[in-house]
């Protein structure tokens, strides 16, 4: 198929999906058209989360289980008339005047949906059960990288992106990253990246509520928490929050952390020793001021363990030290003995008097 026979400079994300030539790039359906979409990413940077949306929504209706026969006009017609009616619109609404209203994000992806459904060439719409074997060859598996207590896995990416994980962690990725518009990953934990640079194919992390944007660098990402931090070691990054949430999106520099003020809505930014936060990569923790709650907080999320203070005064104490991140029976002498506190571990509980 020759795509350049459309002008999609002025594409929204709908018309894209929409868009049989791209729907088949996405799908790898017509390995010829790679490079014109490789040269059109390149000349084209401020469409990039246009068409990352786009390829998402692609691939969703791509995934599913449909069981649909080829529709008549008269079908298509019907459904359009149901899917306006079901979102409370007149009939004669345009769909690119009604995405430029700003409407819901649930109301612009069911009609984003609508128009693929109703537009979808057969080899897609038309999937009794599993796909074929061919298409199947296209769509690549997603793996889940996963770590236990104390435990801290290393993973070379197929892009050349080294990942450190780091313990109770874990971490989803596509096996494979070619004809994808961008490398996308979810963390659930804590991990630390050195990404590969890559203009044309833009690296993105979704982790707790914050989505980050990256095309070549070095940051720790920290989801453990209710507020999901990011610490910039080098390069820059681009931080936003998910569809739903208002806040604008932060650019970090190294020696940045970023995160997201649940209640009011906005990225609160700190100057940070990166140092600090990617010591645990090099088996080390490096303390500068940390109190003990901190530390013991740390302690429950690296080894799982229950924490109970019979004296909670002392959990205000703070430490300046650097420490061997070993096993749990290694570190609490050292603590014991840097705060002069006393530690037992009994069974799943570490013991604080």
């Amino acid at each position: 198929m020759n795509c350049n026979q459309n002008d999609y400079t002025q594409f929204a994300e709908e018309q894209f999906a929409a868009d049989e030539c791209f729907q088949q790039w996405v799908l790898g359906a017509d390995g010829a058209d790679n490079p014109f979409w490789e040269s059109y990413l390149l000349l084209h940077p401020a469409q990039h989360e246009v068409i990352i949306r786009a390829r998402r929504l692609v691939e969703e209706l791509a995934r599913g289980d449909y069981n649909i026969q080829p529709l008549s006009s008269e079908e298509k017609k019907t459904i359009r008339e149901n899917i306006y009616q079901s979102l409370d619109l007149p009939s004669e609404t345009k769909v690119t005047s009604f995405f430029s209203q700003g409407k819901k994000s649930r109301q612009r992806w069911a009609v984003a949906a609508a128009i693929a459904v109703l537009t979808l060439p057969a080899y897609l719409l038309i999937r009794p059960g599993k796909a074929p074997a061919e298409e199947e060859k296209n769509n690549y598996s997603t793996l889940t990288l996963r770590t236990g207590p104390g435990e801290m896995k290393r993973i070379i990416l197929e892009d050349s992106t080294v990942v450190m994980l780091n313990a109770n962690s874990s971490l989803q990725y596509a096996s494979s990253f070619k004809n994808r518009p961008a490398r996308e990953l979810r963390l659930e934990g804590n991990a630390f990246f050195s990404v590969k640079k890559d203009k044309l194919h833009p690296f993105i992390v979704t982790a707790g509520s914050l989505v980050v944007t990256v095309l070549g660098t070095e940051l720790n990402v920290n989801a453990r928490s209710a507020a999901t931090e990011v610490e910039l070691t080098s390069g820059s990054v681009k931080v936003e929050g998910e569809e739903h949430q208002k806040a604008s999106p932060a650019y970090l520099q190294p020696g940045e952390k970023v995160k997201l003020d649940p209640a009011s809505q906005t990225f609160i930014k700190t100057k940070v020793n990166p140092e600090l936060y990617s010591a645990w990569t090099e088996g080390k923790w490096n303390f500068r001021q940390t109190s003990l709650g901190e530390i013991t907080g740390l302690l429950h999320e690296y080894y799982g363990v229950e924490i109970v203070f019979k004296n909670e005064r002392i959990r205000h104490l703070r430490i300046n030290a650097v420490i061997p991140v070993t096993s749990l029976q290694a570190l609490i002498p050292v603590i014991e003995q840097t705060l002069q506190v006393k530690i037992e571990l009994i069974s799943n509980q570490l013991i604080l008097k």
